[in-house]
């Protein structure tokens, strides 16, 4: 399930956004990163605008108990890394972080799951098949070529796909900036 108005370009706005929304609280000046559909860059929506002035972004991951794990949380899980040609950017990224299936087990996996709903900030969402997520195929990278992913570039978590993967082909199922993560049947 996939719930965007438009593809591609109604994620183009987010270093815009949020340039504006943390100059406007005092945060600094906007980045200088070009918008458009090369960038990871969602819309705004009811309610993003206030997940978004806030410093960091916990990821609340929802099956059999609800855990909620910061950036310091998911670096403290054992650490996985890929290099994949990134879709967005044209370039080939390396990316830091920890395999998607061992997050999702830190939750426990509900009998009867077989997809998983990815949520961004900006309230765009994918489901992503359950099977698909093994190691070596499915990140949440918390960093991109030795950096923090920052908000504004699409971090402070994403998913990134192996290249090769039959499900990274798909653009509109690299969702970046995630809050949730939740078992569905």
């Amino acid at each position: 399930m996939i719930s965007r108005p438009t593809p591609l370009r109604s994620r183009a706005l987010l270093p815009l956004l949020v340039g504006s929304l943390l100059t406007g609280c005092g945060g600094g000046a906007a980045s200088s990163a070009p918008a458009g559909p090369s960038s990871p860059t969602p819309t705004a929506s009811a309610g993003w605008a206030s997940k978004v002035g806030a410093v960091a972004v916990p990821l609340t991951v929802t099956g059999t108990t609800s855990v909620t794990l910061d950036v310091a949380a998911l670096q403290k899980l054992p650490r996985a890394h890929l290099v994949v040609n990134e879709p967005f950017a044209k370039k080939r990224v390396a990316f830091d972080g920890v395999w998607l299936i061992d997050v999702l087990n830190k939750a426990g996996v509900p009998a009867g799951a077989t997809k998983v709903r990815a949520h961004a900030v900006d309230d765009y969402q994918v489901d992503l098949v359950l099977a698909d997520l093994t190691k070596g195929q499915v990140l949440l990278a918390d960093t991109a070529d030795g950096a923090a992913i920052a908000l504004d570039k699409g971090g402070p978590s994403r998913i990134v796909f192996a290249d090769g993967s039959a499900r990274g082909r798909n653009e509109d199922l690299w969702i970046w900036s995630l809050d949730k993560l939740t078992f569905l049947p």
